[in-house]
Parts: C-alpha cells; structure tokens; sequence
C-alpha cells in the first residue's frame, strides 16, 4: 500500500501539469489483493476512484516489460481520473446541479481515451507501453504486411473496437490510440491539451472541434498522418533489421 501510495503521489503532479487540470477533492485509492492476477479499473461515479488488484503479474502478460509497473500502470489510470473530472464552458453550471455525473469527456471514443493514457504513461514515466519493443514490434510487422489501415488490423471505424477477433485483438484502441496522440504532440507540444481541453466543452461525440483545436482539421487528416509516419518509421526499421544476422537457433532439450 505505502509502495502504491508513493507512486501515486508522484504520478499525480506530472499529470495535472501535463493536462492542465488537477481535480479538486480526493482520488479514492482501493488495493486489495483478490486473485492470482493483477487488475486495475477506475470509477468516476459517484466518486473518483482507483480500484488496484495487486497480485504480482507473470511474466506471460507483459506487464514487467515496461519498467516499473505500479509507476507507469497509476499514471495510466489517474490520466483517465484527469481527463474524466474536466469541464469546461456550459458543463461547469451544470456539474454544480447534476454533480459527478456531468463528465463530458467520458463520452469521448476509446482511442482518444486510452491513448492519452498510454501517451502519459510513456512520457511521464521512465518506459510505457508507448514505445516498447511490444508496440515498436506490432506496427512494423503490419506495416511489412501492408496492414496498416486495414479494418483487420485497425481502421478508422475499428480503432475503437475491443471486440475484433484478428490482431492485436484489444490492444487495438491502446496502441493505435497511443500513435494519433502522439502525431497531436508532435504537431504541436500543447495540442494534447489543447485536445483535451475542447473536448472537455464541446458537445458529446462531436470530435472535430476539439481536433481543430489540436491543429488538425478532422479525424482523417490525423489518421492520415498517424499512418503517414508509421509508415516512414516501419520502412526505417525493417531496412536496419535487414542487415542484421538472424538469431541462431539453440535447443534447449533433445
């Protein structure tokens, strides 16, 4: 618990410095250890609140890849606390009646979501998911496989799925989420936030207001771009594994 508490406390003044929101109140943190697996999910009704199943993951799930995992793991679910509790313009009045359940940005689609987490987790921390060999691994290989922008991989109708049956499965929304935020803030430093912060005021699941606020004119042209420099980036990798020898096969057993 105090591990936990430790990190937290650290994760949250770099995420409210990164959204340009802290929340006021308390962020409610429950640990438990109730399996053999280790879970986290976050409430915003009718409080704010971290749910943190501590069980020790295996190694087949990959949660030891990426560093430190309660660092990167909490600033993920505290990004989506921030980004949650923000409102802006009509919405503040209205929280003040309707309280906790006036949360615009819950409304926003699962790529926007856990790709800004993914995003922070991977700047805001030693080493995310963002830019591990997993993900680096996932978009070269679909890229070589012209995947990329294919519905069976993620397009821009699927990028939001949880429910596609082909690769990466669910990491989908994480992944591909993770890269359209990163085009935002490689178009400009302040466009997460100023993402986040449009979306936070404008009306529920109209998404181009808050992408022009961002620096792009509608979600194709981010996409496009996404692609564009995945692309680039695959063609530059897979060149450099080309003149690398392969690894020899050793056998472990007879």
């Amino acid at each position: 618990a105090r591990r936990v508490l430790s990190s937290l406390q650290a994760a949250a003044p770099r995420v409210h410095e990164a959204l340009g929101h802290a929340p006021r109140g308390r962020t409610h943190v429950v640990v438990a250890h109730r399996s053999d697996q280790p879970g986290v999910f976050t409430f915003e009704y009718p409080h704010r609140q971290i749910f943190f199943d501590i069980a020790l993951p295996h190694w087949g799930i990959g949660l030891n890849d990426y560093g430190d995992w309660h660092d990167w793991l909490l600033t993920h679910e505290y990004t989506h606390v921030v980004h949650a509790d923000m409102r802006s313009g009509l919405y503040r009045p209205l929280s003040a009646v309707f309280g906790s359940w006036v949360r615009p940005n819950v409304a926003a689609p699962l790529w926007a979501r856990e790709g800004l987490a993914v995003r922070l987790e991977s700047s805001l921390t030693p080493r995310g998911r963002g830019e591990s060999s997993t993900y680096r691994m996932m978009t070269r290989m679909a890229a070589a496989e012209g995947l990329l922008g294919d519905p069976a991989f993620a397009a821009k109708d699927t990028v939001s799925s949880l429910e596609a049956t082909s690769w990466p499965w669910t990491v989908r929304p994480y992944l591909m989420g993770y890269h359209l935020m990163r085009t935002m803030e490689e178009r400009r430093k302040s466009a997460i936030q100023d993402f986040v912060r449009a979306s936070a005021g404008g009306f529920p699941f109209s998404l181009n207001p808050a992408l022009r606020a961002a620096g792009f004119e509608s979600f194709d042209a981010l996409w496009d771009s996404t692609l564009a420099r995945l692309r680039a980036e695959a063609d530059r990798a897979l060149a450099a594994l080309a003149g690398e020898p392969l690894t020899p096969l050793e056998r472990l057993t007879e």
